[in-house]
């Protein structure tokens, strides 16, 4: 128990980074315990926001496993807007726009950049490099679509 004494958004994003690094080196086994620990953790200190915080991972992970299905059926009921705030390592509010982007349908890629546009307003009021540079790439990604959907 003495392991999850610290702040659950410290935990959670510490986690959120480990896990990514195991993806990426073919370490999935540990992956998955580690989002079984972040999962415990929520449970055993029964507070709201890790859980939600647990949840918006949760989906992040689906997608960057490359399992869609699991990832928009998480999006349904996760609460991306409890997360830590913005200026941490993981950003749920991002997951929700990335299940978009996968999707890929022309409504899905117009809402997502509507919201990619409005964060990197608000990144630049307050001065958030480190996630704005996040939001520019997403846009990268969904900018070609929308405007080659605008010149048909």
């Amino acid at each position: 128990k003495d392991k999850y004494s610290l702040n659950p958004s410290y935990f959670g994003d510490s986690g959120y980074l480990l896990e990514c690094i195991y993806l990426a080196q073919g370490r999935e086994s540990e992956a998955e315990q580690m989002m079984d620990e972040l999962g415990e953790h929520g449970r055993e200190n029964s507070q709201t926001r890790a859980g939600d915080f647990f949840h918006a991972f949760e989906a992040e992970f689906a997608l960057r496993r490359g399992d869609i299905r699991r990832a928009k059926q998480i999006c349904r009921y996760a609460d991306f807007d409890a997360g830590p705030p913005r200026w941490f390592f993981y950003v749920p509010q991002f997951t929700p726009i990335k299940c978009m982007l996968a999707n890929g349908s022309p409504e899905h890629l117009a809402d997502a950049y509507t919201r990619l546009v409005k964060w990197d307003e608000e990144m630049k009021k307050i001065n958030r490099v480190n996630i704005r540079i996040e939001v520019l790439v997403l846009l990268t990604v969904v900018f070609p679509v929308i405007k080659m959907t605008a010149s048909c």
